[in-house]
This record gives C-alpha cells, structure tokens and sequence, in this order.
C-alpha cells in the first residue's frame, strides 16, 4: 500500500511517502511555503526518486476498480480562489471598522497574487471513485 501523509497543523510542514510499510521519504519544509510550493517540492522529490505515484493505479493495485474520475480545471479554480477574495472584500465592507481589516488585506493580497503568478497554472484536484 502506498500513502502519502501530509502534516501542516504546526508551525512546520511535514510530509511522508511510504510504499508497502516502508518510509522512502520524510521532509520538513518551513512555514514560509505554502501549498502551492509545497506540492511542487513533492512532486519535484518524487521526480528525482523516480516514485511513481500514478492515482488510478494505487487503488487498482489495492483490488480497487475506479469507475469514476473528475479533474479539475482553470474554471473550477478560479471560482474556489475568488470566492475568498469576494467573501473577504464582503466581510471588509460589512466590517469597516475591525482592527484586523489592514492585515486581512494584505494576507488576502499576497495570495491572490501567489495564486495568479505561481498557482493557477501549478494546482490542481481530482476526484477518483473507486469499488470493490
């Protein structure tokens, strides 16, 4: 069985690769990255493990049958991203007066430029549905 884990509730970033009981990677990363940067490094680790980790294929492997799939796109994207920044933009103009409304601002700022220089064309999701 394959497993990737994904620790992020800390300060630190932790993540873990392990094929059938047997750890082939283990990292930590600074709490300066975010996801985006945080699934590059993965995918760039694995790369250079030549690790494939092929979806569709782990879960066949595990006896499953995958009898649905769905990507996401641009579209689906953009839609999840600017909905924070309208809720934000929303909670600034119902809140003029809260104190946290500069930084809310600027953190709101930073990611949606992370996201339109570096994330939309990076991330990405999928749903996989798979049977017995």
């Amino acid at each position: 069985m394959n497993i990737l884990l994904i620790e992020s509730s800390s300060k630190k970033i932790e993540f873990g690769y392990a094929v059938n009981d047997e750890i082939v990677v283990l990292k930590e990363l600074d709490s300066e990255n975010n996801a985006d940067s945080l699934i590059y490094m993965i995918k760039k680790i694995f790369d250079e493990r030549r690790i494939d980790f092929k979806n569709i294929d782990v879960g066949e492997k595990e006896g499953l049958n995958c009898i649905y799939t769905l990507v996401s796109n641009h579209d689906d994207w953009d839609y999840y991203e600017t909905l924070q920044w309208w809720s934000v933009n929303d909670y600034i103009t119902t809140n003029p007066d809260d104190p946290d409304n500069s930084e809310l601002l600027s953190k709101t700022k930073k990611a949606k430029i992370e996201y339109l220089l570096y994330g939309r064309n990076t991330i990405g999701w999928a749903i996989y549905v798979f049977k017995r």
